[in-house]
């Protein structure tokens, strides 16, 4: 998990860097999708480690 955090970081810097637009705009919303994806899948699995 801590690899694909680390790799989303990685593409929102590299979208930052992008010039303004709608295809910079599209990046950036894909990659905030995929970090919120990544937190929920997160928080599921320290649900599930206290739960044990």
């Amino acid at each position: 998990m801590r690899d694909l955090e680390e790799m989303a970081a990685k593409l929102l810097e590299t979208a930052s860097k992008l010039p303004p637009g709608p295809e910079r705009h599209e990046f950036l919303k894909e990659i905030g999708t995929f970090r919120i994806k990544l937190a929920a899948i997160t928080a599921k699995q320290e649900q599930l480690q206290s739960a044990k």
